[in-house]
């Protein structure tokens, strides 16, 4: 009896810890290796676009001031790109489209975002 209580508390505090990582698990299920939202490490850890269609995007971000939009929720943040404030994907295969009006982007947009696929209509807004 002593032991189940033992491992009773010790699946929910290991349930505890899983969500707070984000790795939403409960006792006795496996848990994914990457949370959910892992934190952006570089556009090859991702695996939702193309590399070249994301680091279009991060050069994008870099060169017209990112750091200063208004709204820049998940740029740069999270290895999400389709998740990232403003970027449209078909399923999370390809970029299709950027809807930044009004955010306070500045500069010139880079030759990089070329890279961008028109094959998949991509359409800058």
């Amino acid at each position: 009896m002593k032991e189940q209580r033992i491992f009773e508390r010790l699946a929910h505090a290991l349930l505890i810890i899983a969500i707070a990582g984000n790795l939403l698990a409960a006792p006795g299920q496996a848990v994914s290796a990457k949370p959910l939202a892992a934190p952006f490490s570089d556009c090859a850890a991702q695996s939702e676009v193309p590399a070249a269609e994301c680091e279009a995007l991060v050069v994008l971000y870099t060169n017209m001031g990112g750091t200063n939009w208004k709204n820049h929720t998940g740029w740069l943040q999270t290895d999400t790109p389709c998740g990232w404030y403003g970027i449209t994907c078909d399923g999370g295969t390809h970029v299709t489209g950027l809807s930044l009006m009004e955010n306070n982007l500045s500069g010139v947009i880079p030759p990089p975002t070329g890279k961008l696929d028109p094959a998949h209509d991509a359409g800058v807004v």
